[in-house]
This record gives C-alpha cells, sequence and structure tokens, in this order.
C-alpha cells in the first residue's frame, strides 16, 4: 500500500482566510510554506490507480502532485480512479464542481460516501449536475460494512463531529497486510476513534520491528513528498533499517526530553 499526502491543514489551508498568526503571515509571504487542506491519495500497491479520500477545493493542485508522485496515467486525466468522501463540509468536498465540463471532465467517476452524504449531493446545485451528466457515480456506503476499492478495503465508521447537513466518518483502509486511518476532522477522542488508533500501526510495531510493517516519517529539509513536514510526509515501505534509508531518512530516533 502506497499513501500519498496531499494536504496537511484545516478547511481553509494554511494561509488560511483571515487569519493573521505568524504561521500564516510567513505562508502569505513564502509561498512554499503554503499548505492545502488534507487528503489522502492511497495505492493498494505499485501501479495500481489510485482512491483519494476527500475532495479539497484545492483539488487541481493536489491532483498535479500526485500526477508527479504517480507517473503517468494514459489516456486519463486524472490520476484517480474513485474518492471517498468523509463529510459535508468546506476543505472536504467543494472540489468536486472541478470534475464537470468546465474543468476536467470525468466521466462515471466513483464518488463513495454515506447515504446522508449522497443525499446531500444529489439534492443541491452544482454537484446533483455532475451526477445528473454522468461525471460522478456516487456510491453510498453504510459505515461499519467495509468495502472493496481500487484493491483496498475500506471500512467507514461515524465519529462525533458537527453535522450541519450530513454526517461524518472515519476510514480505515487496508491492504497486504497494512492499515492507515483517514479521520480528517472529529471533536472528541471517544473510545472508538482511540480503539481505530491503536489498530493502525504508524510506528514500526512501536518502534519493536526490524522487518514487516511500516512507519509514518517526514524528512528533515522539509520538502519531501510536498507537504513540507519534517516528521510526517509518508509511509515506509518496510521497517529494516535498508527500507527506513531507502525513503531520504538515515533510519534514526531521535527521542526529546523536556525538564
Amino acid at each position: 500500500m502506497l499513501v500519498h499526502v496531499l494536504g496537511t491543514a484545516q478547511d481553509g489551508g494554511v494561509p488560511h482566510p483571515g487569519c493573521t498568526c505568524p504561521r500564516c503571515e510567513a505562508a502569505q509571504a513564502d509561498p512554499q510554506l503554503a499548505r492545502t487542506a488534507s487528503s489522502l491519495a492511497i495505492q493498494a500497491g505499485p501501479g495500481a490507480m489510485a482512491l483519494l479520500f476527500d475532495c479539497a477545493p484545492e483539488f487541481p493542485r493536489q491532483m498535479a502532485l500526485l500526477k508527479q508522485k504517480v507517473g503517468p496515467t494514459p489516456g486519463r486525466p486524472l490520476p484517480i480512479a474513485g474518492i471517498f468522501l468523509t463529510h459535508a463540509h468546506v476543505g472536504h468536498y467543494l472540489g468536486l464542481p472541478f470534475l464537470g465540463r468546465e474543468a476536467f471532465s470525468a466521466k462515471n467517476l466513483p464518488v463513495t460516501c454515506t447515504p446522508a452524504m449522497a443525499s446531500f449531493l444529489q439534492d443541491n446545485r452544482p454537484f446533483q449536475h455532475l451526477a445528473r451528466r454522468g461525471e460522478i457515480v456516487l456510491c453510498p456506503t453504510i459505515p461499519g460494512l467495509p468495502v472493496d476499492l481500487q484493491g483496498l478495503k475500506v471500512t467507514a465508521f461515524h465519529v462525533q463531529h458537527r453535522n450541519e447537513d450530513a454526517d461524518t466518518v472515519g476510514s480505515r483502509i487496508e491492504a497486504g497486510g497494512k492499515r492507515v486511518l483517514f479521520v480528517p476532522d472529529f471533536d472528541v477522542y471517544d473510545e472508538k476513534v482511540l480503539a481505530e488508533i491503536r489498530a493502525a500501526d504508524h510506528t514500526c510495531n512501536n518502534w519493536t520491528s526490524n522487518g514487516a510493517g511500516s512507519a509514518h516519517v517526514g524528512h528533515s529539509d522539509r520538502v519531501g513528498n510536498g507537504n513540507q513536514s519534517w516528521n510526517s510526509s509518508h509511509a515506509t515501505t518496510g521497517c529494516s533499517q535498508r527500507d527506513l534509508v531507502s525513503w531520504g531518512g538515515v533510519g534514526l530516533l531521535y527521542c526529546f526530553a523536556v525538564n
């Protein structure tokens, strides 16, 4: 399973609209510090078509970034074969109109979401136009029941969040014996969310494995994987020293203490 982090910010991105904090002001002055709204693209394996998790307002920019990562997709204007939506807040679905004839002009692109989210899209313009014209196909899924999407086993589960227009879910993604958790928005670390976090391995089995497994790592130069993160850029394909070094790091574990 290959995980591509396309965005790591809150719905408004960085710089955030109306924000004057030092981070946002720095990003205003230096576009290299800008960040887009949270989104993942995941492939079941090398060469597999990617599944996009959430469709941010910066969708065109994120698709250009993904094309750089996965390489050419002959005959396909998009480097994805489907989208999974978590909820109806601005940073998570407002990229959908770019799938219309004014931009990518998609053809029957599957959009998987809960029945409540599907109803919201069907009942509101311009999203209903996308479905009516066959640019997207809404595919409702029941939380708690796994579905196979592009070779990935995806299971949605409800989380507590503001649900003005639809419900909110996180997603458990599994392939090749690995598991990734995508929960971009929730209000409470309840036991259900904590249990999902504990079950998803992002640390080579709590840094005890020297073989099988995966770790989420970053780059000290903050340019890895396009998201300017020194500690959370992408997942490794294994846990050995060689696996960690092959992803551009040195395979060292740093410990920090505050006295």
